[in-house]
């Protein structure tokens, strides 16, 4: 993937505004009239951690690297959370695909099973 930084950040809040009117259609239905679901950044060295209230509902590559915990990471993958600090080893998506708003759901980033995402 040959992108640029302002690409990747132009994908990038296309993708939280989405998934900010996403979370606000949940709290309608669900009843929450205090929006306590706030889309919230904190940026890392090679990583983009998204939050959704207090928990970290995914983090974003923000370059393309190699660890030895999660072997190879693109600009712009959508990675589930391990933890609050670190993401999980498998990449859900990446905001440079047209439907990358398609591996979130009402509680995070879809589960990774037999090679599908379920929820």
């Amino acid at each position: 993937m040959n992108n640029t930084k302002t690409e990747l950040f132009d994908r990038i809040s296309d993708f939280l505004g989405e998934l900010q009117t996403l979370c606000y259609a949940q709290c309608e239905q669900a009843g929450i009239s205090d929006k306590s679901y706030i889309i919230s950044l904190d940026a890392g060295g090679k990583f983009l951690r998204v939050c959704k209230g207090s928990s970290a509902y995914c983090f974003i590559a923000l370059e393309d690297n190699v660890t030895k915990t999660l072997g190879v990471v693109k600009a712009g993958d959508i990675l589930k959370p391990a933890s609050y600090k670190a993401p999980a080893r498998v990449a859900r998506g990446n905001v440079f695909e047209a439907n990358c708003i398609e591996c979130t759901g009402p509680y995070g980033i879809s589960y990774l099973r037999d090679g599908h995402f379920n929820w």
